[in-house]
């Protein structure tokens, strides 16, 4: 997950529907969990 936040301009959004989430916050809530790191935090990088 974290290549496609790394490497792509794709929405953050889109990324969760391609893991499965309905809704953004689940899949950020459930990437900070696994990664420690909001998706947010990695795009800035």
């Amino acid at each position: 997950m974290p290549t496609l936040l790394e490497n792509t301009d794709q929405p953050i959004k889109e990324i969760a529907v391609l893991c499965g989430y309905q809704y953004v916050q689940h899949f950020t809530t459930a990437f900070k969990r696994s990664y420690g790191i909001t998706p947010g935090k990695i795009r800035r990088k």
